[in-house]
């Protein structure tokens, strides 16, 4: 912290309780140190004071991409890939495709074209559902409407 510190001036006149000065100086000292030891716990080089939020090199491109992954197309250096994007972002055009690596989407071992029939058929069975899921609910939502209507037809008797 290099000893500089923060005075908090109490907003009532003539307050001169210095224990809840120093109370408030505490929390907003441990609020600080919170903070710094936040920043610290992120540093990926592991040399305090390198880490700077927000991108430090240019986005990963996909010529970077491919050097993380195997000749099948299998991300392996998972870990340096994560470092890089933190490093410096993700060309927008690659996030479709890198997220769904990082995310573990794919099974292992499957090469590009093997990749893009599973979530074919993963978007197949996505749509199956949605629809009897829509099915369901209306046909929920028609019998909750005639329950309503006999209840209120046989309250009236």
């Amino acid at each position: 912290m290099g000893g500089s510190y923060c005075k908090v001036v109490h907003p009532k006149e003539g307050h001169n309780d210095s224990s809840e000065d120093s109370s408030i100086q505490t929390k907003i000292m441990t609020k600080v140190g919170k903070t710094i030891n936040l920043q610290q716990a992120l540093n990926l080089n592991g040399s305090c004071g390198e880490f700077a939020l927000g991108a430090t090199t240019s986005p990963l491109t996909d010529t970077e991409f491919t050097d993380f992954r195997d000749g099948v197309g299998t991300l392996i250096k998972v870990d340096e890939c994560k470092q890089r994007i933190l490093q410096g972002g993700l060309e927008p055009s690659l996030r479709r495709v890198v997220w769904k690596h990082l995310l573990n989407v794919y099974p292992d071992g499957l090469n590009g074209s093997e990749r893009m029939k599973y979530m074919s058929r993963k978007s197949e069975e996505y749509q199956r559902l949605k629809s009897e899921w829509m099915l369901y609910y209306r046909n929920k939502k028609a019998i909750d409407l005639l329950f309503c209507y006999r209840w209120l037809l046989l309250d009236e008797t």
